[in-house]
């Protein structure tokens, strides 16, 4: 008897102090304030224009450089040395058809050859100067030894042999190193024909053996 009352008591002393207290609610929602100032800091951090345009800013300077224009390395060769204005490489059937022989450019063995040909192409045989100057442009020696003004020609012979610069300078130029050229030049009242080795840089005669190379001039 004595329990069951123990245990009445306990009960209603457990609803009267349930009773006399307030009802606490847990919740896991986040204050308003809170959330408020989580608000204002995420739009203070990115809502800052300024900070987009100078990252725009940046990137369209890292980024948005004009094109850089490369030039094209001036390259002069056989086919277009007539695009100078001033050499004329003879066609095959005009080279032909006169008498010359296509072997790595227009062979003619006589004057009035290689002088038909420069007519037929609108043009004339070059004087030795001019084929002189063309040496002497691509910074090789002239050696004339027909003059005997030429001094020590043995030494501009091996010059213009070791000096790769010039070597190359004239072949770029279209002419060929293992050829002799025709000019219109003589000497000793017109007998003889002069002629230029430009892999020696030498003045020469030109004869019917020598199979010269034309080339003519505008």
């Amino acid at each position: 008897m004595k329990l069951r009352f123990i245990l009445v008591l306990l009960i209603v002393l457990g609803v009267v102090v349930g009773c006399s207290f307030p009802k606490v609610h847990i919740t896991t929602n986040i204050p308003s304030f809170i959330k408020a100032r989580k608000k204002q800091h995420l739009s203070k951090i990115n809502s800052r224009p300024y900070i987009k345009a100078r990252d725009k800013q940046r990137y369209s300077k890292i980024n948005s450089h004009p094109p850089i224009k490369v030039r094209k390395k001036q390259h002069i060769s056989k086919t277009n040395i007539r695009n100078k204005g001033k050499w004329i490489i003879p066609s095959p059937s005009i080279c032909k058809k006169y008498k010359g022989m296509k072997d790595n450019g227009c062979k003619a063995f006589r004057l009035s050859d290689a002088k038909a040909i420069c007519s037929a192409s609108g043009g004339s045989l070059p004087s030795i100067d001019m084929l002189k100057k063309e040496v002497t442009d691509c910074g090789g020696y002239v050696v004339d030894i027909l003059s005997r003004k030429s001094g020590n020609f043995f030494a501009k012979w091996d010059n213009n042999k070791n000096n790769h610069n010039y070597q190359y300078c004239y072949s770029q130029k279209g002419f060929n190193s293992g050829s002799s050229y025709w000019s219109k030049s003589t000497m000793d009242s017109g007998k003889n024909v002069l002629g230029m080795d430009f892999f020696m840089g030498n003045i020469h005669f030109v004869t019917a053996l020598s199979r010269a190379t034309v080339l003519c001039v505008r």
